[in-house]
């Protein structure tokens, strides 16, 4: 039952980290489908890339915590007691996880915009 769940949570984690790291190393190209896409962020390439850069290791930090999240829910689902009686604990566990990686996300946000605002200061928007 716990199985699909966890798996998504660690595929999706392994993805989050991996576009960490091309955001960090500049590859990540403007694109409507991975990085941080906000409104200040895709008017321009360059407000993009500072963007997604300045976000890398929040970004990735928030794929860390997805696998992290996704192994101690298998552990929390395993120690639960009776399967018709769900332990409190497994879904506190499953609400502090999802807690810590919502704040990654809001960091790693706020670390975009305010890289892209410092470019789009200093540039005109492109049109994509």
């Amino acid at each position: 039952m716990i199985l699909l769940p966890m798996t998504v949570l660690l595929i999706a984690g392994v993805v989050v980290y991996w576009l960490g790291g091309k955001a960090a190393a500049g590859t990540l190209p403007i694109n409507y489908f991975a990085g941080i896409r906000t409104a200040r962020t895709m008017k321009s390439k360059a407000a993009f890339e500072a963007g997604n850069r300045a976000a890398a290791r929040a970004a990735q930090f928030v794929g860390v915590m997805m696998c992290v999240e996704a192994i101690i829910m298998g552990l929390a689902w395993s120690f639960r007691g009776s399967p018709d009686r769900p332990n409190v604990i497994w879904g506190t566990v499953v609400m502090m996880g999802i807690i810590v990686i919502l704040v990654g996300v809001l960091v790693a946000i706020a670390k975009a915009q305010q890289a892209a605002h410092e470019v789009l200061e200093d540039e005109p928007p492109d049109d994509l």
